[in-house]
């Protein structure tokens, strides 16, 4: 994959576009031409989306 991508706390940077989230972002790994992101949500919320899927130009798909 050639596009780069950034995680900053609870944002991620994919080329020229941001994601921000409402939690912190654990950990992103790049799947083909998406982006999978992992949150940290905190124990004691009661969050059941914790897992996205980014396309190249920053949608949530």
């Amino acid at each position: 994959m050639s596009r780069e991508f950034r995680i900053i706390n609870n944002k991620i940077e994919i080329n020229d576009s941001s994601v921000e989230f409402m939690y912190l972002i654990k950990s992103a790994k790049a799947v083909d031409d998406r982006i999978i992101v992992l949150l940290e949500i905190p124990y004691d919320i009661d969050e059941a989306d914790n897992l996205y899927c980014l396309s190249k130009n920053g949608t949530i798909i």
